[in-house]
């Protein structure tokens, strides 16, 4: 008798099967400075051939492409935003005949025309054209209440321990993942004396301050200004009264607000969120 053999590959259904190839090496990061973004990716790879089992992997489980953040060191306060780097690399592109200088649209700008954030939007420098393209990977943007960055289109928040797609968040203290228990709580109340006119000083903020609010009680004709220790005004200085806006000031924003004449209802206040980074005094001006 003849015995039949056969190779048990063959006698196997024919399957595909998949798996993940290796990872390339880390692509060159999107910016110098600021906070940019590498990544790297990996292909699914495939192949049909015949298994014992008939039972092949469906396919590759995971993600193909992941990303980390690089050159999160701060940039030169003079240096141009990201924002305004991409805007003018428009500059040499032709439209209808002539080239044109463009400059960046922000989220706050009253002709803001998208409110996706990571939207790239840009003017002409006479205001009269606009163009809109995806934001380079490392763009700043906000997400909720996470610092955040764009990651191919799309803002992915940054947590407090620095890891990007982290929602880790700081606590009223300023800690990571803190419960809020840390920090000193400083209020106070200042009332109008008899002294001269002229400035007088509220009160001083430490270095490090957060969650700073003056706030008039009633409202009055004495005016709020902030200086730094050394006597500069960063607004409402010498007896002249800037108008109610944003401004930075100690590495952080300073909301400052007032009715515009004495005829409107509501009061002057003064608003940060921190932490600032010099000791700051809030002043009063004396009529």
């Amino acid at each position: 008798d003849i015995t039949q053999t056969s190779n048990s590959l063959e006698e196997g259904a024919d399957v595909t099967t998949f798996w993940w190839g290796e990872w390339t090496k880390w692509t060159a990061c999107t910016r110098t400075c600021g906070g940019g973004v590498k990544s790297q990716e990996r292909h699914c790879l495939r192949q049909r051939r015949k298994l014992l089992s008939g039972l092949g992997s469906k396919n590759c489980t995971g993600t193909s492409k992941r990303f980390h953040l690089c050159k999160v060191q701060e940039c030169p306060s003079n240096s141009r935003s990201f924002r305004e780097e991409q805007c003018t690399s428009f500059n040499s592109h032709i439209y209808n005949g002539k080239t044109y200088q463009w400059k960046p649209l922000y989220p706050d700008d009253y002709v803001h025309i998208s409110s996706k954030p990571c939207d790239l939007q840009c003017t002409t420098s006479d205001g009269q054209r606009q163009l809109m393209v995806q934001a380079r990977d490392g763009t700043s943007c906000k997400y909720s209440d996470y610092r955040g960055v764009c990651v191919s289109g799309k803002c992915e928040p940054i947590g407090c321990d620095g890891v990007l797609f982290s929602t880790h968040t700081l606590d009223k203290c300023g800690v990571c993942q803190g419960d809020g228990s840390s920090c000193v709580h400083i209020t106070g109340n200042y009332r109008k004396g008899t002294s001269h006119l002229g400035y007088a000083l509220v009160t001083h903020i430490p270095v490090g301050a957060r969650d700073i609010q003056i706030v008039e009680r009633k409202k009055s004709a004495d005016v709020l200004a902030v200086t730094d220790d050394s006597g500069y005004y960063y607004f409402n200085g010498n007896f002249k009264v800037d108008s109610p806006k944003n401004f930075n000031i100690a590495g952080t924003v300073f909301k400052y607000r007032r009715p515009m004449d004495v005829y409107e209802t509501g009061i002057e206040y003064i608003v940060a969120q921190g932490p600032t980074n010099r000791g700051l005094n809030i002043m009063t001006i004396r009529h």
